[in-house]
């Protein structure tokens, strides 16, 4: 992101990969969305291209709660947040065409959709996600995985090196030609390339095995990652090792539960609670194993559903794991906690800034001292 002496970025030096379409930039006024709007801006300063400016409301759906009041003051906030980007524009690069623009929409489509099919998007690793967010960041990891035009993840704090990360999705070998405009884009800003393969659950999972010509080791997947690889990669499963060498039935792992609840608000009860015995039944539960390969949450799934595992044995060890879950501990302050692991995590393992263990050590300090601020768990 540096200029050089002349006042020019170096992303002016030649570039074998033409951009056509617009650089699109996703905005919620937070800090790491500031850094993304001044990248963007001298990436498209450079390349001589417009700079759409995105803040997506998330209105249209999802949020049966909110009020007309709690509308208008979204629309009045967007207006607030690409105004403050616009004018971090100008002082990045001052020549760069602006257009700025409000959505409706959950943010990753409306990132690409602005984007087309010759853009490029951008997006800061950390929002106003949450828990979401927690590794690579609530809005990054959805447009990854569905982006068909370059992606750019900008760091979450100014670094030594003068760019950030070049991040590219890709499922398999039809990919390929997809991170070739990535490379470039790495090189001409001094860049670290990130190749990554990426899914949301139900949508189109993939795998990058065929594109490289040695063949992974290991990779640390869950279930739904099976039918993916089955058509490209010899795989066995077998539990993630522990530091001390315990056994796998003595190992035990957060399970990532998704629950339902009915509200005591509810005007039919009685409906309500016939449907979610439904949907949670052993029977259902079945069905959502034959579907999508995820271990619903009930014991003992071996002997209750020994059918589907003898026909996928492959499956069979997840399954002895589902046993041994527990879910992530709710403690005062689990926002800042998870934020702290998470901001160490990034900076080691995305960006291998430095040791693994010196970024855990530093984070284990961190979440301590907030559980001693918020008073530990209750």
């Amino acid at each position: 992101m540096r200029p050089e002496p002349s006042g020019r970025p170096a992303a002016r030096r030649t570039s074998g990969w033409t951009l056509d379409g617009p650089v699109v930039v996703g905005t919620d006024g937070t800090p790491d969305a500031h850094r993304a709007v001044r990248w963007a801006a001298v990436e498209a300063d450079s390349r001589e291209r417009p700079l759409t400016l995105v803040h997506a409301t998330r209105t249209e759906s999802g949020h049966p709660h909110l009020s007309l009041k709690g509308f208008r003051q979204a629309k009045d906030h967007a207006v607030d947040v690409l105004v403050e980007a616009e004018a971090l524009v100008r002082k990045a690069a001052l020549g760069v065409k602006v257009v700025a623009a409000s959505c409706p929409q959950e943010t990753a489509a409306c990132l690409l959709r602005e984007a087309g099919q010759e853009g490029a998007v951008v997006v800061g690793t950390r929002g106003h996600g949450g828990f979401l967010g927690l590794l690579v960041g609530s809005d990054a990891l959805p447009v990854a995985a569905r982006a068909r035009v370059p992606a750019v993840m900008v760091p979450p704090r100014e670094r030594d090196r003068p760019a950030g990360v070049v991040m590219v999705a890709a499922r398999d070998d039809r990919d390929r030609e997809a991170v070739r405009p990535a490379v470039d884009l790495a090189l001409r800003r001094g860049a670290s390339l990130c190749v990554v393969s990426v899914w949301i659950f139900l949508e189109n999972v993939g795998s990058m095995a065929a594109m490289f010509d040695d063949p992974s080791e290991m990779a640390t997947v869950g279930p739904w990652a099976v039918s993916a690889y089955k058509d490209s990669v010899d795989i066995g499963v077998a539990p993630v090792p522990t530091a001390d060498g315990k056994s796998p039935e003595d190992t035990y792992s957060s399970s990532d539960e998704k629950s339902a609840a009915m509200f005591s608000a509810c005007r039919n009860r009685a409906t309500a609670w016939d449907l979610l015995k439904f949907a949670t039944s052993a029977q259902q539960d079945g069905e959502f194993l034959e579907a999508t390969g995820q271990m619903p949450m009930r014991e003992n799934l071996t002997a209750r559903y020994p059918d589907y595992f003898q026909r996928k044995p492959v499956y069979q060890s997840f399954a002895q794991q589902a046993e041994h879950v527990v879910e992530v501990p709710n403690v005062p302050g689990s926002v800042d906690v998870w934020q702290a692991f998470r901001d160490e995590w990034t900076k080691s393992v995305v960006f291998g800034e430095e040791p693994t263990g010196t970024a855990l050590r530093r984070a284990s300090a961190k979440m301590s001292t907030l559980l001693d601020e918020y008073g530990g768990p209750a």
